[in-house]
């Protein structure tokens, strides 16, 4: 039977190896402080569970609106930067994956609009180019502005 302390060994020894395969495994490490600004930023690019795992103390530090929300399951992308301050960083990155999943939709959804305004423009081209005389003037009614400048021209009083 493994120990959550005796698994996270075995997670931080298998990160070292994969990430500094020539360098000796340093002791375990009891706080963030015990590794160098480099192995801290791999470690939480490359293994937001395992530094969430060794260094997140408590959530008391959150705003108490964000962990509501991460208690109810219900994180927003905006929640992001109050995670990684609290060492969270797993739940950060689920947050930013939530984010680019909200922009893609969002762009996919725009370039879908841009797409039907294309297609109703180029069909809307293509009647008023296949259009005779008459069928065109129908297809552009006057305006009233143009309707009075019009008048005003042709000397037509109302």
């Amino acid at each position: 039977m493994t120990t959550t302390r005796t698994h996270h060994t075995e997670q931080f020894v298998s990160f070292w190896k994969r990430n500094f395969p020539d360098v000796n495994c340093p002791p375990f490490p009891k706080s963030k402080d015990q590794l160098s600004l480099g192995v801290q930023l791999l470690m939480r690019a490359e293994a937001p569970q395992l530094w969430q795992n060794l260094f997140a103390q408590s959530s008391q530090n959150l705003p108490a609106d964000t962990e509501l929300r991460r208690q109810r399951g219900e994180l927003l992308p905006s929640d992001e930067q109050a995670l990684l301050d609290a060492d969270l960083d797993a739940e950060a990155a689920e947050c930013r994956k939530l984010g680019e999943q909200i922009q893609q939709l969002k762009s996919a959804k725009e370039a879908e609009l841009g797409r039907k305004r294309y297609l109703e423009e180029k069909k809307r081209q293509e009647a008023w180019s296949n259009a005779d005389y008459s069928s065109r003037l129908a297809m552009s009614p006057l305006t009233p502005q143009a309707i009075q400048q019009a008048k005003r021209e042709w000397g037509i009083s109302e």
